[in-house]
């Protein structure tokens, strides 16, 4: 993967730095960069410094269906309260795609309702379960590489008996990591339509299109009750999920095409709606492989102890948000539902085909 240093981090990520990214806002780090955690092994930059603390609890044990950066499927289940979250596999529409490994947990010290890797260092990926048990994030190593992970409670996801359950207009933001072309990264938005067939079709990177930029079908994958395939030109491109975090449905996309060499991703996407964030803190984890704290106060944006920046809300398309990097000229897109699920995609100077693209997601911690 491309890899690149923290001065070209995007917005809330670069300029909000928190007791999250201690490490990291010091310099370092990069898209792809082998991360810290212990996925199956010693993480890599322990600190010997490191507190003592509390092991993990979490609102919900599981299991959770989980997907990471690249598109991997797997199911994650915390035991011992929520001490140990392991992976596992889970059905999908690509065979070996799955994750795997074992995460041993304690208590952030420092921020309620948040985990980290014991022995793990201050700016290393978190693991967090929203107060309602139906969305979290963690991070888990995938081909040497340690990835964002997002935590989707099974017994929350959408049933896929009926097409009519992915009905409706989504704001998308997606992030891709192109293997056949040097590892390239690129983020983008969507705005994201399916019938009550299945039938989808997308705008990219504009609010609507007179031809769509891409279009084909959802169907149920076999054997699964709640898991679709995403399919365009008679290629299955990914696996899909909808996830209802009580306030919201959410898409998530694990995508895995061959049509043109190899592209993965993961992709968020929210039914269109006015911009009405939760505001409350965030944990966050990164592309950059750290976690950092962003809190949103509805049409602006601060990390611990930084001043808010403002965002231009419902921009460019309806239920997004939009801010201006320290660059003056990248974008940052911002989702946040109105429970508590957060993402930021950018590409750096809006180089929407080549990237590099930045993605992060993160929920609001219980006790917050």
């Amino acid at each position: 993967m491309f890899k690149r240093t923290i001065e070209t981090r995007k917005l809330v990520l670069a300029l909000l730095c928190s007791p999250f990214a201690l490490a990291a806002c010091g310099g370092g780090g990069g898209a792809g960069a082998t991360g810290s955690g212990n996925t199956g092994a010693t993480g890599s930059n322990n600190s010997s410094g490191q507190q003592t603390a509390s092991a993990c609890t979490v609102t919900d044990t599981g299991p959770f269906v989980a997907v990471s950066l690249t598109g991997q499927v797997g199911q994650a289940q915390f035991t011992s309260g929520g001490a140990v979250l392991t992976y596992g596999s889970y059905p999908s529409s690509f065979p070996g795609n799955s994750l795997s490994g074992t995460l041993d947990l304690i208590q952030d010290p420092n921020h309620t309702g948040v985990c980290m890797d014991q022995g793990g260092a201050n700016g290393s990926m978190r693991t967090v379960v929203q107060a309602n048990g139906v969305i979290g994030i963690s991070h888990a190593v995938v081909n040497g590489t340690d990835e964002p992970v997002v935590l989707l409670e099974e017994s929350a996801l959408v049933p896929n008996t009926s097409m009519a359950n992915l009905a409706g207009t989504y704001d998308l933001l997606r992030y891709q990591t192109d293997t056949t072309n040097g590892g390239e990264t690129r983020s983008s938005y969507v705005t994201f339509t399916v019938s009550g067939s299945g039938a989808w079709s997308m705008c990219k990177n504009a609010p609507t299109c007179s031809t769509p930029t891409a279009s084909g079908t959802f169907n149920a994958l076999a054997g699964s009750s709640n898991e679709f395939e995403f399919a365009a030109a008679g290629l299955v491109r990914g696996d899909s999920f909808i996830v209802n975090d009580g306030a919201a449905q959410i898409l998530v996309n694990a995508e895995h095409d061959t049509g043109s060499g190899l592209v993965q991703g993961l992709h968020f996407g929210m039914a269109q709606a006015a911009w009405n964030p939760l505001s409350a803190p965030y944990a966050v984890n990164t592309t950059d492989a750290t976690s950092q704290q962003v809190i949103v106060y509805g049409s602006a944006v601060s990390g611990s102890g930084s001043s808010p920046i403002a965002l231009t809300t419902d921009s460019p398309i309806t239920g997004l948000a939009t801010a201006t990097a320290a660059d003056g000229v990248t974008l940052d897109y911002l989702l946040d539902t109105p429970s508590g699920f957060f993402a930021d995609a950018s590409n750096t100077g809006n180089n929407f085909t080549a990237g590099p693209g930045f993605f992060a997601f993160g929920v609001v911690p219980p006790g917050n």
